[in-house]
């Protein structure tokens, strides 16, 4: 998939096929439009399934998760927060992630800063998530 990409009002913008409108290129949103490609290519992900940055409650806060992939059965199989290449991969990112899945109850989350993808599995029986090397292909 190519990106559209313009010039507007001497900042770069590109196109974001999902939200269906040019989005200024930061660098955070460079790793989020090709993280999203990289989910349909590399783990079979229907484009129809994925929100990018949709609204969620936290509470009393408005909170938008970079990336949320839809389940089959209606709930999100995956929820990914993105950052720069620049941001370590630590724990506030972590946490960051965490509280979008204490509201949307995801199978999987994930961090990624566009060179390095590090995902996490909810084990019911330990109530918490897991550290996995990959995540599967959807199904």
């Amino acid at each position: 998939m190519e990106a559209k990409v313009r010039s507007a009002s001497e900042q770069i913008q590109i196109f974001d096929r999902f939200r269906k409108k040019f989005i200024l290129l930061t660098p955070e949103e460079w790793v989020r439009q090709h993280y999203v490609g990289h989910l349909v290519r590399a783990y079979a992900v229907p484009e129809s399934l994925l929100l990018i940055e949709s609204q969620i409650k936290y509470g009393t806060l408005n909170k938008r998760p970079d990336i949320v992939v839809m389940g089959l059965n209606n709930r999100p199989w995956l929820i990914v927060e993105c950052k720069s290449t620049e941001v370590p991969l630590g724990p506030d990112v972590l946490h960051q992630v965490v509280t979008y899945a204490s509201v949307l109850n995801p199978m999987y989350i994930g961090i990624t800063n566009g060179l390095e993808h590090i995902y996490f599995e909810f084990q019911p029986e330990l109530k918490n998530f897991v550290l996995v090397k990959d995540l599967p292909c959807y199904a």
